[in-house]
């Protein structure tokens, strides 16, 4: 499986998804794109994108790429906040993301929107 983690997503979170194909929006070379022509290249070489911006169900009619999306509610897009919920994103939600779009939250996480935004630094390393 092809795995595209959102600019806002830390690149550590990667290895929670071992054995499979996984790049960054940078690794891509989509940094600082706008995220309709950011799906819209994306769902040429990927399979499914992985981001914690929740505005993304707001804004773009997500059913109609051929991407599965796994938008996680975390509290930060520091590595600490996704290592609770590694096996979780392995997992099943993988498989359904590829139908449809599958939002996953550790127990007790905050409602907070956390925007993507492009060209943050915060959370990368």
């Amino acid at each position: 499986m092809r795995i595209l983690l959102d600019e806002c997503v830390h690149a550590g979170v990667r290895v929670a998804f071992a054995g499979q194909a996984v790049k960054t929006v940078t690794e891509a070379g989509w940094r600082g794109s706008k995220d309709g022509p950011l799906l819209s290249a994306a769902e040429q070489t990927f399979d499914v994108f992985v981001t914690i911006d929740r505005r993304l169900e707001r804004q773009y009619n997500l059913a109609k790429y051929r991407l599965g999306f796994v938008i996680v509610r975390v509290p930060s897009n520091m590595l600490s906040s996704f290592e609770p919920i590694f096996d979780e994103l392995a997992g099943p939600p993988i498989a359904l993301a590829l139908a449809k779009s599958f939002m996953l939250a550790p127990r007790g996480a905050p409602r907070t929107d956390i925007p993507c935004a492009p060209g943050s630094r915060s959370g990368f390393i």
